[in-house]
């Protein structure tokens, strides 16, 4: 436990010499993690994968197709 304790310490710190520590605001990770589902619902949007219907929906196995579907259309 002392161990990752030190490594926990040492991650936190950043680098010497470094100004910009790893460990961020949990605001600011928010707003890192809505910009990058905001981009990925932007590129399904242009890939014709309507990702908002498929969320509202509740049925999972009723959408295990669409899925497929949508699947093949990312790696076309």
């Amino acid at each position: 436990m002392r161990i990752s304790t030190k490594a926990v310490k040492d991650y936190a710190q950043g680098q010497e010499g470094n100004q910009d520590v790893p460990v961020r605001e949990k605001a600011e990770l928010f707003k890192l993690l809505d910009d990058a589902i905001a981009q990925g619902m932007a590129f399904c949007d242009e890939l014709g994968i309507d990702l908002a219907s498929l969320l509202k929906s509740k049925d999972v196995f009723k959408n295990v197709s669409t899925l497929d579907e949508y699947a093949d259309k990312c790696l076309e």
